[in-house]
């Protein structure tokens, strides 16, 4: 029955599915993130973000499929009081992040953890690289006129 609700899977849906995160059965529990991972929903993002903790692996990779929308609850993540948990923010927004996740990782500069800070730094060096990418890929207003 699960495997039916994720293929028919809608936005009013995603309460339920955003529950079935609690589930006692670790498959459903997966079933459930993979699902949301799916969406481009914030309160996804959010749910996917308090699994981290526990499921470092599975969410790391359900929050970078979802993309900009995970970014904002990403962030919070950077003040986390676990180092692992801020440097595994830190990789997810070097994958997903835009100009908030440049300013937020820049605060990771004075760490206390090491492994953080080098994350941080890589993962706002890789966000800056990639920006630059799609602002020269971006087509001039010139050309676009012309076409």
């Amino acid at each position: 029955a699960i495997e039916a609700l994720g293929v028919w899977n809608t936005e009013e849906q995603i309460p339920l599915w955003i529950s079935l995160l609690k589930d006692d059965a670790f498959g459903v529990r997966n079933k459930a993130r993979d699902v949301l991972a799916t969406t481009n929903s914030p309160q996804a993002a959010i749910a996917i973000v308090g699994l981290l903790e526990d499921d470092r692996i599975g969410s790391k990779k359900a929050l970078i499929q979802m993309g900009p929308v995970a970014e904002s609850a990403v962030i919070v993540l950077l003040e986390h009081p676990d180092q692992f948990i801020r440097s595994d923010a830190s990789e997810i927004l070097g994958e997903i992040g835009g100009r908030d996740s440049m300013r937020a990782l820049k605060k990771l500069a004075n760490d206390p953890s090491g492994i953080t800070r080098s994350v941080a730094e890589k993962a706002y060096y890789k966000i800056e690289f990639r920006l630059k990418q799609e602002e020269q890929n971006k087509p001039s207003p010139a050309l676009e006129r012309v076409n």
